[in-house]
């Protein structure tokens, strides 16, 4: 897509606007990545201590918060 962007009548505001592209898109997918693999280790850790009340609450708010992140995406774009 860079390489095609080139051949543009304005190559250079073009490129930069895919780097933008690329890095917007980036930053929007790695909140849902490392609430994921936070919410996992933490229910993994409450389950493994026997303690499942805990384990049902941290999954409930990651839930919510990848519910919360899901709209704001959905709406800044």
């Amino acid at each position: 897509m860079i390489l095609l962007c080139g051949l543009l009548l304005n190559p250079q505001a073009t490129v930069a606007s895919m780097g933008i592209l690329i890095q917007t898109t980036a930053l929007i997918y790695i909140f849902p990545s490392s609430l994921s693999v936070s919410v996992s280790t933490r229910v993994g850790n409450e389950l493994g201590a026997d303690q499942p009340d805990k384990a049902r609450i941290a999954a409930r708010t990651g839930l919510c918060l990848s519910l919360g992140l899901g709209l704001i995406a959905m709406f800044s774009l």
